[in-house]
């Protein structure tokens, strides 16, 4: 122990190490001095190389001997897993790479501590990382927590039989003991914190669950983790299992909520796409089980939702934080069956009310949009998110809702998507306070789409009033609003929108559209300025965003599908904004020529961008 600011910076390993060995003591410095430790950087996940000692047993009973951690590297025990490539970005890729586990990057129950320690000797290049930070297990964890590819295993290979075993989501293995079993390097609580690691930060094709069936396929000692602590069980997403809801083991998950109380810290529930009648079993298992409230709900897209289930809903869930109805309604349900008449909806949203933060409830057909939103305005003082795309009444296809009684009921939106929902201002006494706005609001996303009756979307009046607070705007979609104007854009109070999208706005198809970009041209990384059919509009356009120096430009996307652009100003983009630039659409582009109309994203960008800076054509 010394006062060495650098303890400070770097994660330490003394709590893990005195569960690992009780008995380490203070002569592991004096003997590790006699050995010669080389490591190299690798590509691959943990794969380094060291000097072998003399002892060729790696479980030799002078096991605090640091002579034999160098021989641990050599241990049979260790079974290879077969990952994805590191460069491999989707769960769906068929490419692998076998990576052998090698523990000489892995500290284990011999490992002195002055191994886990940055020493002046110590090789620039020991790291699993890009960064210069010693290898340790909270480095391990945070290298898998930023990278959630490396631990998506796809096959593992038994090191006592060398025979092959493929891993996939059958809900089979988490009931079954594993026949196969390793010598285990970490200790169970650090496995917990490393499976809880790798669940919040895994790819959006892997749901927790998923996740967890696949771990619990390495060995015993790991499925007897997983189906013992409750803590990795917060978040139950079922919805990559819908398609086979009538052959989900309901009876074992009972079994091991019995003998573990496994379900007891559920907290969000996802079985989004099932079956109405199953969900709603799945649904109270999970609710009796959990000794929390469930803050998160998502039902989207489970068909023919009735009444029924929402006054289950009321039974077993308490206060909601988060619930999603998207899409649960059809054409057909324009009877006492659809869950939003005033009976059943009513109940629900006034006992979720004060605690709710986000609402999706896009995609929907009403008895009456006007009377269930009036419910959300009066019951939901609290919303931070709102999603009612696309909902409508039988009645009538675009619904219409009034900005300053939105905007007193629920002053602390951040995020509002309504998509081919019609605004309307009805100033009156009791909303002409100047302050009333959504002085939080990050995103405003309501484009009207062609095929909708009120197509013309909406006005300059409609963007003041819905802006005019927004100081901290990121993302403003306003597709298919054709009588729109630059004056309501350029009056909204925002310094650094991010994503801007004004595809189809004719009246903004003038060079006053300069301003715009101009405005904001420091703090853009997505634009769409599609179906723009005025090439000077285009242009000025590509002169105001190519306005900012090369090092200040932070443009990603830009979609310029259908418009009018020139191979003139193409080029001059893609020269001036290349280094930034990830994707282009040019799409339906008529001025360009042939080859080149259409998406560019990546390495096809890339090579687009080589090619028209040597002045040559694909």
């Amino acid at each position: 122990m010394n006062d060495d600011f650098y303890h400070l910076f770097q994660p330490t390993t003394t709590i893990v190490e005195s569960k690992l060995d009780e008995d380490c003591s203070n002569e592991y410095d004096q003997n590790v001095e006699n050995e010669s430790v080389e490591v190299e950087k690798s590509n691959d996940i943990f794969e380094t190389t060291t000097t072998k000692s003399t002892t060729n047993d790696p479980l030799n009973e002078n096991d605090d001997d640091p002579k034999n951690i160098d021989n641990f590297q050599n241990d049979e025990t260790l079974p290879s897993l077969t990952l994805p490539s590191s460069s491999t970005t989707t769960a769906s890729s068929s490419t692998t790479t076998v990576v052998n586990v090698d523990t000489t990057t892995i500290p284990n129950k011999s490992t002195p501590q002055s191994l886990l320690r940055k020493q002046d000797s110590e090789p620039e290049d020991c790291c699993i990382d890009d960064t210069n930070e010693p290898v340790n297990q909270a480095n391990i964890i945070k290298y898998l927590t930023n990278h959630p590819n490396a631990f998506i295993i796809n096959q593992i290979t038994d090191p006592n039989t060398s025979s092959s075993y493929e891993i996939n989501d059958d809900f089979y293995h988490l009931f079954q003991p594993n026949k196969h079993e390793f010598q285990q390097i970490f200790p169970s609580e650090l496995l917990i914190l490393l499976f809880q690691r790798i669940i919040e930060s895994n790819l959006p094709e892997f749901s927790s669950i998923s996740t967890l069936i696949r771990l619990s396929q390495v060995c015993e000692h790991w499925r007897q983790l997983i189906i013992t602590n409750s803590l990795l069980w917060t978040t139950i997403d079922l919805s990559g299992f819908s398609a086979d809801y009538r052959n989900f083991p309901l009876e074992q998950f009972q079994y091991l909520h019995l003998e573990n109380r496994l379900f007891r810290s559920v907290k969000h529930i996802n079985l989004s796409n099932w079956n109405a009648n199953q969900a709603i079993k799945i649904l109270e298992f999970f609710a009796n089980c959990s000794e929390y409230n469930i803050h998160s709900l998502n039902i989207s897209c489970c068909p023919n939702i009735t009444v029924s289930f929402f006054q289950s809903i009321i039974v077993y869930i308490g206060n909601l934080h988060s619930l999603n109805i998207s899409n649960i309604t059809s054409l057909q349900q324009y009877n006492s069956q659809n869950p939003f008449q005033t009976s059943s909806f009513r109940p629900l949203i006034e006992q979720c009310g004060q605690s709710l933060r986000s609402l999706f409830m896009s995609e929907n057909n009403m008895l009456s949009f006007h009377t269930c939103f009036n419910m959300v305005l009066e019951s939901c003082p609290n919303l931070e998110v709102l999603d009612i795309s696309n909902v409508h009444s039988f009645s009538t296809k675009c619904s219409t809702i009034s900005i300053e009684k939105f905007q007193h009921y629920c002053p602390n939106l951040r995020i509002l998507r309504a998509a081919n929902i019609k605004f309307q201002s009805t100033i009156s006494s009791f909303y002409t306070d100047n302050n009333v706005g959504w002085p939080l609001l990050e995103e405003l996303n309501i484009p009207f789409h062609l095929d909708y009756m009120f197509s013309v979307g909406h006005s300059d009046q409609i963007i003041e009033r819905l802006t005019k607070l927004s100081k901290n705007l990121k993302l403003l979609n306003i597709n298919g609003s054709k009588n729109l104007t630059m004056n309501s854009i350029l009056q909204i109070p925002t310094i650094s929108l991010q994503k801007l999208s004004i595809s189809n706005c004719l009246k903004m198809h003038d060079t006053t559209i300069g301003k715009v970009f101009q405005k904001w041209n420091k703090s853009l990384i997505d634009i769409d300025i599609s179906l723009n059919k005025s090439v000077a509009s285009i242009d000025e356009c590509i002169n105001s965003i190519c306005h900012q120096s090369t090092d200040n430009i932070k443009l990603l996307n830009i979609d310029l599908h259908g418009s009018a652009i020139t191979f003139e100003s193409l080029l001059r983009l893609i020269v001036h904004c290349g280094n930034s630039l990830k994707s282009i659409n040019l799409q339906s582009c008529r001025s360009l020529p042939r080859g080149i109309k259409r998406l560019f994203q990546n390495e096809e960008f890339q090579r687009l961008k080589n090619l028209l800076s040597n002045g040559h054509l694909l």
